[in-house]
């Protein structure tokens, strides 16, 4: 199983903040979806650009791409990540590894107009066809991890202790 096709020969990369390699990929408008990360966290933290978020968003609607935002690692910015902190406005959010405290699990969401299309799509489908893989679902231990950590971690209380700790430290 897994993937069997070649994807680099369809998939487009391009620097992170470079808005003109970002309007080129683009142009021929065959781009079902760019993925982003909102700050590139695996390369010593590389904070977007001013404006750079914006053009994505502009840039990707007016190729009719859809964007998706992956907050795995900025999720503790804050309730809703970086994504609502900052006002991105994505098509679609995932979230991976801090949901269930360490235990393999993601989440989604999605905009009320790919919400409506995916809903349109299942309408479609036999009864109980999910349109997508289910490796990782309907798992009692993920659920208890995921609701564990909503409910002890992923706090106002505890993002605020968070920020006040990470000033501390930035004051030295």
């Amino acid at each position: 199983a897994g993937e069997f096709r070649d994807l680099t020969r369809t998939a487009k990369v391009i620097e992170f903040n470079d808005v003109s390699a970002l309007e080129a990929a683009l142009n021929d408008r065959d781009v079902a979806c760019v993925i982003a990360e909102p700050v590139l966290t695996n390369s010593c933290m590389v904070l977007a650009d001013p404006g750079y978020h914006e053009a994505l968003r502009q840039l990707t609607r007016a190729a009719g791409t859809l964007l998706l935002i992956d907050e795995t690692h900025t999720i503790s910015t804050g309730p809703g990540g970086y994504t609502r902190k900052y006002g991105l406005e994505p098509d679609l959010f995932v979230l991976g590894k801090p949901i269930a405290g360490g235990v393999p699990a993601s989440v989604w969401g999605m905009s009320d107009e790919v919400a409506s299309r995916y809903a349109d799509y299942n309408r479609t489908k036999e009864p109980g066809y999910s349109g997508m893989g289910t490796t990782l679902s309907a798992n009692p231990l993920q659920f208890a991890a995921m609701r564990a950590t909503l409910e002890e971690v992923m706090t106002q209380e505890n993002y605020d202790r968070m920020d006040h700790l990470a000033r501390r430290l930035d004051a030295g």
